[in-house]
């Protein structure tokens, strides 16, 4: 089981705005003290930390280098709301490919 739940976000803006929107659902969980937000992909995690990225794509075309080092120390999901046919460069494809991500489309 995770011990921290670390919420990244490209901006202050989707930072606040994902804190009011959780704020409830992490209460309800008892969790409210658990709950790290950042706008930092260098944020430091543990292995018993869950990392949930919003609007991922910022994070992997921007600071893959950091990305890349924080997934492989913790767990972590990424969302994006990149449209599923949405269809990527050969560059866009190779570094998604490079930091071993699954993608799943529904």
């Amino acid at each position: 089981m995770f011990k921290r739940v670390v919420i990244l976000t490209p901006n202050e803006g989707l930072l606040n705005r994902d804190r009011a929107e959780y704020a409830e659902y992490f209460k309800l969980a008892g969790l409210q003290n658990k709950v790290v937000y950042s706008t930092k992909a260098n944020i430091k995690v543990r292995e018993t930390d869950v990392v949930l990225i919003d609007e991922a794509d910022h994070f992997i075309f921007n600071q893959p280098a950091q990305l890349a080092k924080l997934i492989s120390s913790a767990r972590v999901i990424c969302y994006s709301a990149t449209n599923s046919e949405f269809v990527l460069d050969k560059l866009e494809q190779s570094v998604i490919e490079r930091l071993g991500f699954t993608q799943f489309k529904y």
